[in-house]
């Protein structure tokens, strides 16, 4: 499968970075300098411009990476906090009906309740440090099947 031409672009971004950077460093002060003997401060000038926009282009693309993945880890979030509520909600439900002991159902009820808040407190603890963490101690475990 094919992946669209700016994903590949940004994954390569430093490579194609790096080449432009070369190529616009070989050739611009020779355009720049002619032929008054001044090629070396020309490239110099132009190797530190090129670095630095190199590094604020960079940093950019990593910020928004950064913030996007933000993004897609509060929804995320949301999405399983939703879905954890309905389904203990249905737990409860069942919990009442089934149970005729008030002492009983109270306390059925309470640690249901208990439960929730614990999931509530470790989805809320969900971020890209504990996502890579996770991801380091059961990584293996957790790759899809080829």
């Amino acid at each position: 499968m094919k992946t669209p031409l700016n994903r590949h672009l940004l994954h390569n971004l430093e490579l194609y970075l790096g080449g432009l950077s070369l190529l616009v460093i070989l050739i611009l002060p020779r355009l720049l300098a002619g032929g008054n003997g001044r090629l070396l401060q020309v490239s110099t000038l132009t190797a530190v411009i090129v670095a630095a926009l190199d590094g604020i282009i960079l940093w950019y693309v990593r910020r928004r990476q950064q913030k996007l993945r933000q993004q897609a880890i509060a929804e995320i979030q949301a999405m399983l906090q939703d879905l954890v509520r309905n389904k203990i909600a249905l737990l409860m439900v069942d919990t009442y009906t089934a149970t005729r002991d008030p002492a009983q159902r109270e306390e059925s009820l309470a640690r249901i309740n208990e439960s929730i808040e614990t999931v509530l407190e470790i989805l809320d603890s969900i971020s890209e440090d504990s996502l890579q963490q996770w991801q380091s101690k059961y990584g293996d475990i957790a790759k899809p099947r080829e």
